[in-house]
């Protein structure tokens, strides 16, 4: 039992710096770490079908849940079809501030539409944001109802001279 707990310990660890820290497959790497952690009780198989869904098919779970968020026209010229793992680029690339951010991208390699389908920045944002906060929801229901600790992961803050300002002074 002590190994599995360290297993679930660590996993727990792994999915809440995913959360918090940007990076290329900041995505993807925070679902393969929910489902490592949820494949550790046959009870919760069913989030692991929801991870699947996520992962190949991230704009139409969102509009599955978010049903009227995106006007007629929009979910005309979306590409439904972005993958996890593009959405992630595309994230990454352009939440990176040495880059010049980008309003709108070319369709997925796997359309078979004729014209450009476009999927913007904030769009972008949204629906990322949505699956964190799913995902997040049910790895604490998860954590909770198995009675695992969650530890609180702060990102490192970088120490400043404030130059003598506060209340004694």
């Amino acid at each position: 039992m002590g190994e599995e707990t360290s297993t679930i310990d660590s996993l727990t660890k792994y999915f809440m710096w995913h959360l918090q820290k940007r990076s290329q497959q900041q995505h993807m790497e925070l679902i393969n770490t929910y489902c490592g952690f949820m494949n550790n009780w046959e009870e919760e198989k069913e989030y692991l079908i929801k991870a699947q869904e996520i992962k190949d098919y991230p704009i139409k779970f969102f509009i599955k849940y978010n049903d009227g968020f995106f006007s007629k026209e929009e979910l005309r010229i979306i590409d439904l079809n972005y993958r996890l793992a593009e959405i992630d680029f595309l994230y990454f690339r352009d939440t990176n501030f040495a880059k010049k951010l980008k309003t709108a991208y070319p369709t997925s390699q796997k359309s078979k539409r004729r014209y450009q389908t476009k999927l913007n920045l904030a769009q972008i944002l949204i629906i990322t944001s949505f699956i964190r906060g799913e995902l997040f929801r049910d790895f604490i229901k998860v954590a909770t109802k198995y009675n695992v600790a969650i530890p609180l992961i702060l990102p490192q803050v970088d120490k400043h001279e404030t130059g003598g300002v506060g209340i004694d002074r």
